[in-house]
């Protein structure tokens, strides 16, 4: 298990503001929490090269989901076309802005934990795999 924490969020919001080369980032089990995805989100808010992103594994909830994807929605210039957060569980909120990004990014895919919205959602048009 890695280490990165709330304060390795912050570097992890540096590098992907900064880096126009970096494609894919595998940030799973870095005991990363909901404000560390928050500040991960604000880095994403200038990102146009990033294509995937892992972070399952982390103690993150709904509301660090909520922050990285309306970030992601945020940046019209984002090539992220998958999240994966396998370990949190969603709810309505998320299913909600992803809806919103998938009419702008139709081929993003959201990896995440099941729950009683994944259901409902499947309807919507949205994903989430488990």
């Amino acid at each position: 298990m890695n280490g990165l924490t709330l304060a390795g969020a912050v570097g992890v919001a540096r590098v992907l503001a900064a880096n126009r080369i970096l494609t894919d980032m595998d940030i799973s089990s870095g005991r990363i929490p909901d404000a560390g995805a928050a500040i991960i989100g604000r880095g994403l808010l200038l990102n146009d090269s990033l294509s995937s992103l892992r972070m399952s594994n982390n103690p993150m909830t709904s509301l660090g989901a909520s922050r990285l994807l309306a970030a992601i929605e945020e940046n019209v210039d984002s090539r992220l076309c998958m999240l994966d957060i396998q370990s949190v569980v969603v709810y309505d909120d998320v299913f909600a802005i992803l809806a919103r990004l998938k009419e702008r990014l139709s081929s993003f895919r959201l990896i995440c934990s099941d729950s009683f919205a994944t259901r409902r959602a499947a309807s919507t048009a949205t994903q989430c795999d488990s």
